[in-house]
């Protein structure tokens, strides 16, 4: 693919809160689910891989760095003002369209953790703050030091789910574990830089997450509060789920040489890749966690997910399925290991995996 054209195609990271000012315009609130979760996953099926590896990604114009550089900076002044559009929205929408416009605000939101994910990685410090208030928003206010404990800790039992755990005892076990860590890692930095104690980023970002929940309250009233609190525990789930299927049984206890590969399931489709900023490619992402998204690729030897991440999170909700897919899937990875995998262009999407037996 050309470098033009991958470089180009991130501006679809963009695309969902324009998708949700739209759909509400034209009546349909449910659209951005419905896309994400039922067109996208078709389309995506016809799609080839993206055999863009680590290698092939250097070579990128002065013009295409600094527009991919701001794209993660954009999307935080377009949430800026999707936010309170969304308050209003929500006060003025009868129970079954305010129930669909919660569907497809979370998808938004849950998205908002791919961008916020990118900018806690930035060595500018008001970019992090960016990154901060963006978390903050969408009541993941643990983030950016929960996040630092993760790169350091994955592979580990506890951060990485095991073999025959399910997505909901994981996610509520490190939803939960993620308060503990996340306050261990800011008081050691407290220490370190030598901070007062009332010092605490994870405070005041919690502050910012109360200050969006009051506004949804003021604007929207009773629903309002309800609405936005749905919504947080709803991208909570979605923080913890995607780090379940990323990470899904490659621990230590699986074998030692996993952190070559990042401990990590990665995904090659380039529609994904676009709008996430290339967070399905997630082993290279832990290997090397300070490149910009734009330098990532897909490690020829990482294991593949057979499908987007959206798929995987509906799997991933019926245990049986999810468990005899990827562990088919790991299976077959572990017995390539030391083999060259073939650079062929086939889709990006293989469904059918779900419904063999």
């Amino acid at each position: 693919m050309p470098v033009s054209l991958r470089a180009a195609g991130h501006l679809l990271a963009l695309s969902p809160m324009i998708l949700l000012i739209a759909g509400v315009a034209c009546g349909a609130p449910w659209f951005v689910f419905a896309f994400f979760f039922a067109v996208l996953p078709v389309v995506r099926m016809f799609m080839p891989d993206d055999l863009a590896e680590p290698e092939d990604v250097e070579q990128i114009s002065r013009v295409q760095f600094i527009v991919l550089k701001s794209i993660p900076l954009v999307y935080v002044l377009l949430w800026a003002g999707v936010l309170p559009w969304a308050m209003f929205v929500v006060g003025q929408l009868q129970p079954g369209q305010l129930a669909c416009f919660a569907l497809s605000f979370w998808v938004v939101t849950s998205l908002n953790l791919t961008i916020a994910h990118e900018l806690l990685h930035r060595p500018v410090w008001w970019q992090r703050i960016a990154a901060r208030l963006l978390a903050g928003s969408i009541g993941y206010f643990q983030m950016l030091e929960e996040h630092r404990f993760h790169h350091v800790h994955a592979g580990d039992l506890g951060d990485s789910p095991v073999v025959g755990e399910s997505v909901f005892a994981y996610a509520m076990k490190r939803y939960i574990r993620s308060f503990q860590v996340a306050q261990e890692w800011e008081r050691l930095d407290q220490l370190r830089r030598r901070r007062a104690p009332w010092i605490n980023r994870i405070f005041w970002t919690a502050l910012m997450t109360m200050a969006v929940l009051g506004c949804f309250g003021l604007v929207a009233g009773w629903r309002g509060i309800v609405f936005h609190g749905v919504v947080i525990a709803g991208t909570a789930f979605t923080m913890q789920a995607i780090t379940y299927i990323q990470h899904w049984g490659l621990t230590d206890r699986l074998s030692d040489g996993l952190g070559a590969v990042g401990y990590s399931w990665e995904d090659r489709c380039v529609m994904q890749a676009w709008v996430t900023l290339n967070h399905a490619y997630h082993g290279h992402h832990h290997v090397r966690p300070t490149l910009p998204y734009f330098r990532l690729g897909g490690l020829a030897d990482s294991p593949r997910l057979p499908a987007s991440y959206p798929v995987m999170l509906l799997m991933a909700i019926i245990p049986p399925v999810f468990e005899r897919t990827m562990r088919r899937r790991l299976d077959a990875w572990i017995a390539m290991q030391g083999i060259e995998p073939p650079r062929t262009r086939k889709p990006c999407a293989n469904l059918g995996e779900f419904f063999k037996t």
